[in-house]
Parts: structure tokens; sequence; C-alpha cells
């Protein structure tokens, strides 16, 4: 075991294969050491980290643990050289819309893990660094911390078979008037050229704190009806479910999703599209493979319809 110490609240310690059991041939641990959090301040900060591996390892479940003030932690596969040990202040998806980094995993749970079917893996290589994003918030009145850790969890590369990857969509169109039960959609995003027919297991949704409801479907084109693939029954926002598909669904080609959101805001602000808990979202993610890459992709209806999918659209660089 190895230990590296940024700053007094920040150890990151990554655990070797050695020091695991029989079971799991490679499992590699980075910790965000707990680190204090004042009432009312919110954050999302980043941390850049090797592992260590001299040999690709093939993560078939992502293992993650977070402290009670987080709002979501994000990890990605770093494109840079350099560990950055020390967080840092950075915005979701920045850079990783213009191939900078590859998001693989959104934890929005106190405890998850996302498990991939048997023989199909993220893969990290030697020297690949891990990007951790960590967006934080104390709503109390009492000091906190803000906390987290992620497991990968690899197989033997004789199990390994396909590799897997992120698909993200979103809208900005996010406009919810105060004191009312409103909704936004179904709006429709036209499957990528190259993504039809893979082979799509596990999807997600994500809002903010007046968030009631994410519904997808998926439809063979703008105007027949689809199969829902993501709908559950008692939706929360702050620990959304996400749905495992065995076997996998696939879009067929010229397809693609419809996709719907809901709130119930209380409160007597306008709610926006924003990266702060006190802005709302409205957003999904699939796991998939075989992968043909990352896509960090969003649909608009404002002023005009319009889709985009990062890395490789304009505009790609900036948040949505």
């Amino acid at each position: 075991m190895s230990t590296k110490c940024a700053a007094p609240y920040v150890c990151l310690v990554v655990l070797a294969a050695a020091c695991q059991s029989a079971d799991s041939p490679t499992s590699y641990s980075v910790e965000w050491g707990a680190r204090p959090v004042a009432p009312g301040v919110e954050r999302s900060k980043c941390i850049v980290r090797s592992l260590g591996n001299t040999v690709p390892v093939r993560v078939n479940s992502v293992e993650t643990n977070l402290g009670p003030t987080s709002h979501h932690m994000m990890i990605y596969r770093e494109r840079e050289t350099a560990e950055r040990l020390e967080p840092f202040e950075c915005v979701s998806f920045v850079n990783a819309l213009n191939a900078h980094f590859a998001p693989m995993f959104i934890a929005q749970k106190l405890s998850d893990v996302l498990t991939l079917p048997p023989g199909v893996a993220f893969t990290i290589q030697p020297g690949e660094l891990i990007r951790i994003e960590l967006h934080y918030i104390n709503t109390t009145d009492f000091d906190s911390t803000a906390d987290a850790k992620v497991t990968f969890h690899g197989i033997e590369e004789t199990e390994f078979k396909d590799e897997a990857n992120f698909f993200f969509v979103g809208t900005p169109d996010v406009l919810v008037p105060p004191q009312s039960v409103s909704s936004l959609g179904p709006m429709y995003f036209p499957l990528p050229s190259g993504y039809e027919n893979l082979q799509f297991f596990a999807i997600t949704g994500h809002q903010h704190r007046m968030g009631t409801g994410v519904t997808v479907d998926v439809v063979p084109d703008p105007q027949t009806p689809g199969g829902a693939v993501y709908s559950p029954a008692a939706f929360q926002w702050n620990s959304p479910q996400t749905v495992y598909h065995d076997p996998p669904f696939s879009v067929p080609a010229g397809g693609g999703f419809r996709f719907s959101c809901q709130w119930h805001n209380t409160s007597d602000q306008v709610l926006r599209y924003g990266g702060s808990s006190l802005d709302e979202m409205c957003m999904f993610w699939t796991y998939y493979y075989p992968s043909q890459g990352t896509k960090v992709c969003f649909h608009t209806e404002i002023p005009v319809s319009f889709d985009s999918c990062c890395p490789g659209a304009p505009g790609c660089g900036t948040v949505f």
C-alpha cells in the first residue's frame, strides 16, 4: 500500500492488487480524505491521481462512497501527464467536451456500485491518470466534511471481451415557474451515427432538489412510440435509481431517445439550468458496449431545435 498526502485533510491511498483478496485480482482505491466544509459552502473540486498500475486494469465494477455533504462525484480518465493531489476548483464536463478527459462514471448516492456485464470493462492503461470531481454542499447550520472514495475492481485479462463506455444526454432548456408543478418534454434526441445497435446495459437520470422525475424511451423515429428504458416509479433526485437492462437494450438505426423531466417547485424563484444544486437540470446517461468512444450530448429547442455531441462538434469545450 502507498499513501500520498497533499494537505492535512487530503490523503490519497492506492491499494495494490497484492493487498486485495483472491477473488478481486486487481483492485485500486482512491480516497478523498475528509475535508472540512463550513455551513452554506458549495464547491466543485477535482484531484488528478495515478493508480500506479503497470499493466492495463480491466474495470468490471466501480464502487463509490460519498461523505455527508456530497452532491455527486464524477470519475474521468484523464489525458494530462501530471498528478494534481491538491484539490482545485473545476467545472463539470469543461474540457471533457473537447476530449481533454473522458467521463467514466457518475456517483449520485452515498454508497453505490456500478456492475458491468460479464467480460465487459473500462480499461485504465498504465500511466493513465484518474480525475475525481467532487461536488459538495453543506446545507446545515453546522460544520461538516467532504469525503469520497472510489474503488475499481478488475477482472483477469483472459475474462475481458468488450470495452465499455459512457453516453450522456442533457438539455439546457430548463425553466420552472415558482410554486408550480411542471414538466419539460418529451424531447427527441437522435442517436449519432455509429451508435446504433450497441448494447446499453445501465441508465440513470439526474435532477436537482425540485426534480420529481426523469423518463427515457427508445423510439425508432421522432413520430413513432417506443419503449421505456428509464421510468422509476418513485424518482429520488438525491439518490436516483440506476436501471440495469439484462439483456441490454439497443437503439435502431434512424432512432433515438425521447426524454422528459418533471418538477415540483415549492420556492418563489424561477428555476433555470445551472451547475449549482440550487439550480435545476434535466439529463440522463447510459453505459454501453462495445465502445465507440465517450459522448457528451445535448438537445435544445431554444431558439430552434439543435443537437450536438462532444467531442468533435462546434462549441465543444464549453458547458452547455
